[in-house]
Parts: C-alpha cells; structure tokens; sequence
C-alpha cells in the first residue's frame, strides 16, 4: 500500500502574536494529490485578516488552480521524486514564502490508509467539521 500523507493549510492572521487558523487539506501519495477548503474557516479567517477577503480568496483559489491546473505534471512530479518526498515541501515552502508569511503550512504526517475519495473526507470531516468543545 503505498504511503500517503497530510498537511494543513493554514493562516496567520497576525504575524506577531503567532495565530493560526487551518482552513484546508492537502493530503497526497506517490499518485495522487487531494485538497479541500472549509468555507466556514475561510469567512473566519476573511474577519480576522485586514483586506482578508481578497488574500484568502486569492490563495485559495491559486492553491487549488494549481494543483488542478498540473494535476499530471505534479503526478509526474511524484512518481519520479517519490524516493526523497522534497518536491511537495518545497511547493509548499514557495507558497508560504510567496505569501509572506500569511500562508503556512503543517509538516507532513503520515496516514495508514490508502488515499481513496472516502478516506479522504473522513479526515477531513474529523479536522474541520466534526469539532466539539
């Protein structure tokens, strides 16, 4: 079974007190890559930064053109890097510098099950909808 893993996507909408708010999903293997926003966490995080509404809706939307967009080229990203795993994490390090520093993203953690459709929302429905407390 081959390896997938996650990471978050975050917001920092104030660099100096360290606040973060997650308000997406990226989880991949060696074929495929998967991302998911929550709107819910999205219009929080459009209130907490100043002009929020313009650089979520344009991160969100460059994240996901992207990975859409190359969706073949990242596969064959994967398939040909998948032996060091560099190539997700430095994408991710381009985007979060690209955004400086409002844009940040989770260290990679591994996941023990296959990447299916299912799984896929079942981790993301346990991250960002199923919250109580």
């Amino acid at each position: 079974m081959p390896k997938s893993y996650y990471t978050l996507i975050k917001i920092v909408p104030n660099h100096i007190s360290g606040d973060k708010l997650s308000i997406g999903l990226i989880v991949f293997d060696e074929k495929n890559i998967k991302i998911k926003f929550s709107a819910e966490r999205q219009n929080i995080a459009r209130r907490l930064i100043n002009n929020g509404s313009d650089t979520i809706a344009y991160v969100s939307h460059q994240i996901e053109k992207n990975l859409k967009d190359g969706a073949q080229k990242l596969r064959e990203k994967v398939v040909v890097k998948s032996q060091d795993g560099q190539w997700i994490a430095n994408y991710m390090d381009y985007l979060q510098r690209y955004s400086n520093g409002t844009l940040q993203f989770s260290e990679p953690r591994l996941i023990t099950e296959e990447l299916t459709d299912q799984n896929f929302e079942k981790l993301f429905q346990s991250l960002f909808e199923n919250t109580s407390g």
